[in-house]
């Protein structure tokens, strides 16, 4: 099967992105955290501008929600954006961050969380 497209930098850029994430034994820390410092931990590894972005209109388990969410749909768009010819098309098949949650923001297209359109937290 012949790769087309840029396959081999595509994936090259996806393992090492990879090894940003936290691995199972700081997964196993953070679950056991409370509220409070679940939201300090997840700033301190590396989400803390979603953190920011999120922490006036959110607190505890919706912010750390609203921050998660949204530094996945940057990553599966940046993801995309590297990819060329047939790969693109395969990867590209991702719908939209949609996690089924409370009135949080994490529901909201990038467009809404970045220029504040239609700002649904207020509303009933």
């Amino acid at each position: 099967m012949a790769m087309t497209g840029n396959t081999p930098y595509v994936a090259a850029r996806a393992k090492a992105r990879r090894q940003k994430l936290a691995d199972r034994a700081r997964l196993r820390q953070l679950i056991s955290q409370s509220p409070d410092q679940l939201t300090v931990a997840i700033g301190d590894i590396g989400y803390r501008s979603e953190m920011d972005m999120y922490a006036g209109r959110l607190s505890g388990g919706d912010l750390v929600e609203a921050a998660l969410a949204h530094n996945l749909e940057h990553e599966l768009e940046a993801m995309v954006n590297l990819c060329s010819g047939k790969i693109r098309s395969i990867v590209d098949l991702h719908e939209p961050v949609r996690i089924p949650q409370r009135k949080s923001c994490a529901a909201l297209s990038c467009k809404q969380r970045r220029y504040g359109e239609s700002d649904s937290l207020n509303s009933s």
